[in-house]
């Protein structure tokens, strides 16, 4: 949500403003309006798990209409001509709800200013667009409040709808607001624009259709109008011909500005075995954890995310230029090409924080589409960099933290699990855990302590056979006594495994890791469930993977 523009001084001239003369001679016409659209669009509702959704919207204004419902929603219009004739409606629907035996699903109807213009009726979860002409006057300046309802009279046993967006093309007159204008020419053709309400005098006018070749009109006059003033000038404009008027007062700020430390990444000198992936914020946090591989005989690279955006996408956010550095790194880098990768940080699947929780996505993961949850996070995506097949190239793993403090509570816990081992035999002892709603879950632990070497013992609490006693309690217990695995296999949540006691109680709960107080114990945890690795979700939802890395 962020654009990124570099400004470089050295040795060459930089680049200048084209210019052309636009004196107004006062031998073309002047248009009374210009064809303008307005975009609304509010993004408050996720639907992760949308059908097919790959390369889909999955953010929509509000939540579902349930039929029979009506929303009203507003869109503010300024300026409007009232000369011209007609304007065009669009409303972008998409279908929440599909029932297969009844054709159609929704029946929808639009209406503007209380007045009915549009019904339509459609089928399944499909995008759908209202759009319909309407006399230009029954446009309202400022507020106008469109109607979208679902009526609930088709055969379908449920109706459900989202609104994603609406737009009005409406003919704006040549009325600067807050101070600036983008505007266009009402057809192909030589014109004397006029452009009114502005504050000051110093205004400028800029061909911005091409984006990367920005022209500078010139000569333009200004002239005073009561207490405002107007600028006028005269062009050639073509049908996709773009003009920006303003003053200095609406000239944009950037956010920020930053000089760069340059890095050098993408270079055949550089060799790792070892590629920590850090933001700034845990730069010297990381270190740490780098020192110790380094000890270890590791070649060690601690690369900042932000360096990478730098280098591989002209510093805009994006986790392809993670991607496309470690690939980078695995094909060009002095070998033996590196093995193991360490994303530092937590990430969000929300990249633009629509739903305003305020995640920081420290180091992003890529989305990817699956059948059963939909956009669904792969950091294993980052290293499929050799071959089309979908096994990763590199070992990678992720330390999810929201804070320095918690970055330095992982590192630590793996250093001291490292350099001093508890001096207790406990680290042949695994832990199988499995659902009682289905015996495959139990065939899967069986399966596992059949392969486990000679000499491990495998604990196992099939929660079939409770009660008596309790499954809760006998985790906690065998995981404080030291377990090298606890493998659990059921189902779950992002904050818990499965129910037990006729779906009363939870068999293990993010809040039962209150109980651990197994120091220097620390296994590895392994699930076969859904989504306690939900890594992504708000801050406000911390699953219970992340909840065992960071237990401190």
């Amino acid at each position: 949500s962020q654009n990124i523009y570099w400004l470089t001084a050295d040795e060459r001239p930089g680049l200048r403003l084209s210019t052309r003369d636009g004196t107004p001679a006062g031998s073309a016409p002047t248009p009374l309006h210009f064809p303008a659209t307005v975009h609304a669009e509010v993004n408050d509702y996720y639907w992760q798990t949308m059908p097919n959704g790959e390369g889909q919207d999955h953010y929509f204004w509000g939540d579902p209409l349930i039929a029979p419902e009506s929303r009203e929603y507003t869109v503010s219009l300024n300026q409007i001509s009232t000369t011209a004739r007609a304007a065009t409606v669009r409303v972008r629907l998409k279908g929440r709800s599909q029932d297969r035996s009844a054709d159609p699903d929704h029946h929808t109807r639009l209406s503007l200013g209380g007045i009915v213009i549009d019904d339509g009726r459609w089928d399944g979860q499909s995008n759908y667009d209202h759009e319909v002409v309407v006399p230009h006057s029954d446009l309202r300046e400022g507020v106008n409040q469109i109607q979208v309802e679902t009526l609930g009279d088709t055969a379908a046993s449920v109706d459900q709808v989202l609104v994603n967006w609406i737009e009005v093309n409406y003919w704006r007159t040549y009325v600067a607001e807050n101070d600036g204008l983008n505007f266009r020419a009402p057809e192909a053709g030589r014109f004397q624009f006029e452009i009114a309400g502005f504050s000051r005098p110093e205004v400028q006018v800029f061909d911005v259709t091409d984006s990367a070749n920005v022209v500078l009109i010139t000569q333009a006059t200004v002239v005073r109008d009561g207490r405002s003033y107007s600028v006028r000038f005269q062009d050639t404009a073509q049908a996709e011909t773009r003009y920006l008027a303003l003053t200095p007062a609406a000239h944009r700020r950037p956010a920020s500005l930053q000089l760069d430390q340059p890095s050098s990444w993408k270079s055949p000198r550089q060799g790792a075995d070892y590629i920590i992936i850090t933001p700034e914020e845990f730069y010297t946090n990381s270190l740490k954890l780098a020192n110790h591989r380094s000890a270890s005989g590791l070649r060690v690279a601690t690369v900042k995310v932000e360096d990478i955006y730098d280098e591989f996408n002209e510093g805009i956010f994006h986790p392809q230029a993670i991607r496309d550095f470690l690939s980078y790194a695995y094909h060009n880098w002095v070998g033996p090409a590196p093995t193991y990768v360490v994303l530092v940080g937590d990430a969000t699947l929300d990249y633009k924080d629509n739903l305003q929780t305020g995640t920081v996505n420290y180091v992003p993961s890529q989305i990817v589409q699956t059948d059963i949850l939909g956009e669904t996070p792969s950091d294993n995506w980052f290293v499929l960099v050799s071959g089309d097949d979908i096994l990763p190239d590199m070992f990678i793993g992720r330390l999810s933290a929201q804070t320095s403090s918690e970055v330095d509570d992982i590192v630590d816990k793996i250093i001291q699990y490292e350099q001093d081992p508890p001096s207790e035999s406990w680290n042949q002892n695994v832990l199988l855990v499995a659902d009682d709603d289905s015996l495959l879950f139990e065939a899967l632990s069986e399966s596992l302590a059949d392969v486990l070497p000679s000499g491990y013992l495998a604990d196992k609490i099939y929660v079939r056979r409770y009660p008596p006693g309790n499954p809760t309690t006998d985790i906690v217990d065998a995981i404080n006594g030291g377990r090298l695995l606890v493998q659990y296999a059921g189902h779950g949540n992002a904050n818990r495994w499965g129910l037990w006691d006729g779906n009363r109680r939870f068999i293990f709960n993010q809040s039962d890791l209150t109980s651990l107080n197994n120091i220097q114990k620390w296994p590895v945890v392994a699930v076969a469930n859904c989504v306690n690795g939900y890594f992504t979700g708000p801050r406000t939802l911390v699953c219970i993977a992340e909840a065992f890395l960071r237990l401190r």
